[in-house]
């Protein structure tokens, strides 16, 4: 984990979700994050959603036009030096399951997350096992989107259930 993560404390965990952060890594060469913008739309909730557009996006365009058109605000966050502050205070994340799997969990962010890459699948099974994450499987799926709105929609009804996902992270 990066250094900035090591002595972290979540703030309280919010009844209301009123953030979302979506990260799918340093690049997004399955073009997910435009169809996760897309998707939030349908999930109930008065929230903002931020996006972090990795350094390796190539998609920056297509993002762009699905933050325009997004029935909620969202905010493009483009290679920040820094996320631990972001990820503090959102109170639900989607994200590829890489390395930052952990660093949400350290920060005590509830978080949704998906397999962008093969060598993702099995962290990502783990973690959601272990209840510090809601595993969607792999990117490829069929039916991603659909079940990315039931999980976020679910999360966001159930203040309980984020504060479960919130100890398990922090207690890995």
């Amino acid at each position: 984990m990066r250094e900035e993560f090591w002595t972290l404390t979540p703030p309280a965990l919010r009844a209301e979700v009123q953030e979302v952060l979506v990260t799918v890594g340093g690049a997004d060469p399955l073009g997910l994050t435009p169809r996760i913008i897309s998707t939030l739309d349908q999930v109930p909730g008065e929230f903002t959603v931020s996006v972090i557009v990795g350094p390796f996006f190539e998609n920056e365009a297509e993002i762009e036009g699905s933050a325009r058109t997004s029935q909620r605000r969202v905010g493009l966050v483009r290679s920040p030096q820094s996320v631990a502050s972001r990820f503090l205070w959102s109170d639900l994340a989607i994200s590829a399951a890489g390395q930052t799997l952990y660093e949400l969990a350290c920060a005590g962010c509830p978080t949704v997350a998906l397999a962008a890459a093969s060598n993702q699948v099995q962290q990502l099974q783990m973690l959601g096992e272990a209840g510090v994450v809601v595993s969607l499987g792999p990117a490829e799926s069929d039916d991603l989107m659909s079940r990315l709105s039931s999980a976020c929609a679910a999360l966001i009804e159930d203040p309980a259930a984020r504060a479960r996902m919130r100890r398990a992270g922090r207690g890995l």
